[in-house]
């Protein structure tokens, strides 16, 4: 067991572990390698693959024997891409026993074991091959030499505690014993061990011879690849040389950088325009070295947008400073360049010097915007068609024309903006260009918002560099004004030859203005024809009447060169007279004047006709004044607006003549508002009567308004057209109002007829109760007093008394209405406690209860209620007492027994307000509009007696304090009676 430790133990660990082991990069081709591999010696069975003391995986000869053997190329694949790999590593701190990594490598089947140290770094290397170096170095051979009496010990000890053979150490020496046990091996075992060593041998041997002639092929190989490479080193540095020669002779600079933006190199003439002297020079510089700063961050900030994207950045242009203080323009190029792994290391970057292009650019520039201008500010429409009529260009004015904008038409065709008739005439004369190689002018018309417009169109055709035509090119000017203009004039001249008016053009630059023209008109006027008066003056026309007050204002204007209208007397070639109105205009150019042109109108019948007319005139006129209704024509349409009206509308309105004349509406905005519809539309009807007459309200100049009789006439043409309306105004007011106080004695009359009847029949039953009951008590009396006692002679005394006081009633409220509508009822208001009165008057009412002449109901209550204590007013006691007692009694009168009237007295907004509400028969809901006047009884009142006389009283008592009454009632139910009075009657 001593002896496993010593196998174990850590030095022996540290003798196993390889510290120099062969390391190659990811990047090593598998032929550099083999080469290594090679060259170490003793020649190496294995190299590590290690990328900053990190341990990436391993490539064995067994490895390098297979790749080759599968006819892996040797040049262009990197080690990276066929090594071993595994996550199995020994730390170098944690792992002490050889016994373990052998584990390791058994179970694992590992042929190496990389060794790390406490970072995780390369320590060393641990190989089957290393682990039996080191345990030949340990191993002693056996000794077969005489034991010592140590060593005799140690076997007897050994003997005793085990059966099988046994290392013992001495003095840190291991020594392999060969003690005879009783399980001692025999020599047939040791012989077939041996044989099996020696086998193992020669299959060893094998393995070498193998492995040395697959070395030497790949020896073979390395040396034809070796110069395979040094030939292509030699090509790729002809390249480079070619490279630089071409990269030192192209107008670009060009440059790279690593990934801190520092330069790696540059062609000559980056150099140059950086000032260095030569491209090496640049190699560890930054822009900050060669610019200002600003550019210097600038630049950085480019370079790192290139790499952080990884995208390249094209056709940036920048301002650049040189050293000589010149600025240039910069159109800079930049691209992120990577490593064999796709990493991105730096950037590759070119720039042209574009200063004069761009100068160039401005120039071309400014020259197109002065072209562009010229044709935006063209007032002819210019564009652009290809040989399929689609829009290549259009100018500012084409697109306010059309309303087309110009960032939508171009590509668009002629047919998709114009209707194919205008589409296919513009494509006809493009056509035409197109195929001649000329120039084409031809009228084209184009439909607008406003109409057809005609164009004057110039087109002509575009070529390329071998003369073939591209596109046609048109410029368009709108003659539409000038077509109708030419259209103008020629009717113009027709119609002056047609013109029923004389008219004649004299030429005002040649003295005495001879006539260089003369229509048919003047010709048929005159008598002349047109040779005889070219070269004459007008003048010739008057004769020897040359003292016409007219010449003189003839002669002013043309002195004056302004334009002039006379009336003269002319002659006609055979002498007859007639009457010219003559009218001239001067006619200017740019120089000055140069015709006058001179329109004879024949007005002999007008002059005749108006001699006629004066003499009418003063007829009417005489008419006018001697009348007292006021004349006047109209408008027979419209607002029917004054057109004539006669002097004496002062003396009937009070408005003058000219405010009728002024203001079309003026008669109608004076016509009181409630006549005006019915007057309008009464006016509509002269067109089917031909004559109207109506009677309405005009407001006068006075404020008042006055009552007009308007009796019109429609005055039409031969043709049966209206021309006007003919009518005469006459004050009515007078007849008016005597109709009116007619109207009212007359309603009036009829009123006292129906109070006469009403009134006679409500005498003829009301009063024959009281009197048939004052006749039998006094009848009784008379007969039969001397046989009663006096108690029953007082009851016959008392009914007479009471029957009395009912016809004393009842007269009473016929003189209350008699004066009410004679308008001679007093009205005295005084202080009040409306609270202490009301209650009064119900405990009045309530002592007569049990009068019999009243028909009430004894066992009717009155309760009043009013949340006041006092309520002071200013009223009319007696007419108060005329409207609640008549309330009250009629509350009591048409309540069924056993039932209670409601009164309340309350206050609102300064106003008295007093309810009565019965529980009685109710009024029907169409009584209700006629209960207030007089002698008017509700339908339903049976034989309930009364007189219709009480609710008329009460209605005008309310009136006279300027309050309201209102009712509300439901058949059966009862009735309620509001009334409103203001507390303070002054």
């Amino acid at each position: 067991m001593h002896a496993l430790a010593q196998l174990n133990s850590f030095s022996l660990l540290n003798s196993a572990i390889d510290l120099e082991p062969i390391t190659v990069t990811p990047n090593t081709s598998l032929a550099d390698v083999i080469t290594l591999m090679c060259q170490n010696q003793p020649q190496a069975t294995y190299v590590l693959v290690v990328d900053n003391y990190d341990v990436l995986g391993w490539l064995t000869e067994q490895d390098i024997v297979r790749l080759l053997y599968l006819g892996v190329d040797c040049k262009t694949t990197i080690i990276s891409e066929v090594m071993v790999t595994s996550s199995i590593m020994l730390n170098y701190i944690e792992s002490n026993s050889l016994s373990s990594v052998l584990f390791m490598l058994h179970q694992n089947q590992l042929p190496l074991l990389p060794v790390l140290d406490e970072q995780g770094k390369l320590f060393g290397c641990i190989t089957s091959e290393s682990i039996c170096k080191a345990l030949l170095r340990e191993l002693v051979i056996p000794d077969r030499s005489e034991p010592t009496e140590e060593r005799l010990k140690l076997r007897e000890s050994a003997i005793d505690n085990t059966s099988d053979a046994i290392v013992i150490t001495q003095d840190n020496i291991v020594n392999v014993l060969e003690l005879q046990t009783e399980y001692q091996l025999i020599k047939e075992e040791l012989a077939q061990t041996q044989i099996a060593l020696k086998e193992a041998n020669e299959q060893l041997e094998i393995r070498v011879r193998e492995r040395t002639k697959a070395l030497k092929e790949m020896n073979r190989q390395l040396v034809h690849e070796i110069a395979d490479r040094q030939l292509a080193e030699e090509q790729l540095r002809q390249s480079q040389e070619m490279l630089q020669l071409i990269m030192d002779n192209i107008p670009q600079s060009i440059f790279w950088k690593d990934t801190s933006s520092v330069y790696l190199g540059c062609n000559r003439n980056f150099a140059r325009i950086a000032g260095l002297k030569s491209p090496e020079d640049i190699v560890g510089k930054s822009d900050y070295d060669l610019v200002s700063k600003e550019q210097a961050d600038f630049y950085h900030e480019f370079d790192a947008l290139v790499m952080e994207a990884d995208k390249p950045q094209h056709h940036v242009v920048t301002p650049h400073l040189r050293k000589d203080g010149k600025q240039i323009w910069l159109e800079t190029n930049k691209v992120p360049f990577h490593d064999a792994e796709g990493n991105v290391v730096g950037v590759l970057g070119s720039f042209d010097d574009i200063t004069k292009r761009r100068e160039q650019e401005v120039v071309l520039r400014e020259i197109q915007q002065q072209l562009q201008a010229i044709l935006d500010n063209s007032p002819a429409i210019i564009y652009l068609v290809d040989t399929e009529n689609k829009y290549l260009f259009i100018n500012l004015q084409y697109e306010k024309m059309f309303k087309i904008p110009r960032d939508e038409i171009k590509g668009k065709s002629i047919y998709d903006y114009f209707p194919r008739e205008f589409a296919d005439r513009f494509a006809e004369n493009n056509r035409k260009v197109l195929a001649t190689g000329t120039s084409v002018e031809a009228e084209e018309v184009a439909p607008h918002e406003d109409g057809l417009h005609t164009y004057m169109s110039m087109k002509f055709p575009l070529q390329n560099t071998n003369g073939v035509p591209y596109a046609v090119c048109g410029i368009s000017t709108d003659i539409t004004e000038r077509k109708q203009a030419e259209e103008s004039v020629r009717l113009r001249d027709r119609a002056i030859a047609a013109s029923s008016n004389g008219i004649v053009i004299c030429d005002a630059t040649v003295p005495d203005w001879p006539i260089i023209y003369a229509n048919p008109a003047f010709e048929r006027i005159t008598g002349y024809n047109s040779a005889e008066v070219m070269g004459k003056n007008c003048r010739f026309l008057q004769g020897t009447d040359t003292n016409q007050p007219e010449l003189e204002t003839l002669r002013a204007a043309l002195k004056e060169a302004k334009d002039c209208t006379v009336i003269l007397r002319n002659y006609r070639k055979d002498g007859s007279l007639f009457w010219n109105e003559l009218s001239i205009s001067p006619v200017y150019d740019n120089n000055g004047k140069t015709h006058y042109i001179g329109i004879l109108t024949d007005i002999t019948e007008r002059k005749q006709s108006e001699v006629a007319l004066l003499v009418s005139q003063e007829r009417l006129q005489y008419l006018h004044s001697s009348i007292p209704g006021v004349i006047y024509t109209c408008k027979p349409f419209g607002d029917y607006g004054i057109t004539f009206v006669s002097e004496n509308v002062i003396t009937m309105t009070g408005y003058e003549v000219e405010e009728f004349l002024q203001d079309s509406r003026f008669w109608q905005n004076h016509i009181h508002p409630e006549d005006l519809t019915n007057m309008i539309c009464e006016l509509s009807k002269l067109y089917e009567q031909g004559h109207n007459n109506q009677e309405y309200r005009f407001l006068h100049q006075d404020g008042t308004y006055r009552w007009v009789y308007d009796q019109a006439k429609l005055v039409r043409d031969d043709e049966g057209n209206p021309l006007e309306i003919v009518g005469y105004w006459v004050e009515i007011t007078q007849r008016k109002e005597l109709e009116e106080e007619l109207k009212n004695a007359l309603e009036k009359e009829k009123e006292l007829n129906e109070l006469k009847s009403r009134f006679i029949a409500m005498t003829s039953h009301e009063f024959r109760t009281p009197l048939s009951t004052i006749l039998s008590s006094a009848e009784l009396l008379e007969h039969y007093r001397h046989k009663w006692k006096e108690e029953k002679q007082i009851i016959h005394l008392r009914r007479i008394q009471h029957a009395v006081k009912h016809l004393t009633g009842m007269l009473n409220d016929v003189l209350v209405i008699g004066k009410v509508e004679a308008g001679r009822l007093d009205f005295r208001p005084v202080p009040l406690d409306l609270v202490e009165y009301c209650r009064n008057l119900v405990e009045e009412i309530q002592l007569n209860v049990h009068n019999p002449h009243l028909n009430m109901q004894s066992d009717v209550s009155i309760l009043f209620n009013s949340e006041y204590q006092s309520l002071p007013g200013l009223m009319d006691e007696k007419l108060l007492g005329h409207i609640l007692s008549n309330l009250l009694s009629n509350a009591i009168k048409y309540s069924p027994t056993g039932s209670t009237v409601k009164f309340t007295l309350n206050l609102e907004q300064e106003q008295a307000v007093f309810e009565i509400q019965d529980q009685g028969i109710g009024i029907p809901e169409e009584d209700i509009p006629l209960l207030f006047e007089s002698f008017y009884r509700a339908t339903n009142v049976g034989n309930i007696p009364g007189t219709g006389l009480g609710l008329a009283i009460v209605k005008n008592c309310v009136d006279i304090h300027n309050g309201k009454i209102t009712v509300t009632s439901k058949v059966g139910v009862g009735t309620k009676f509001s009334v409103i009075l203001p507390m303070r009657n002054d």
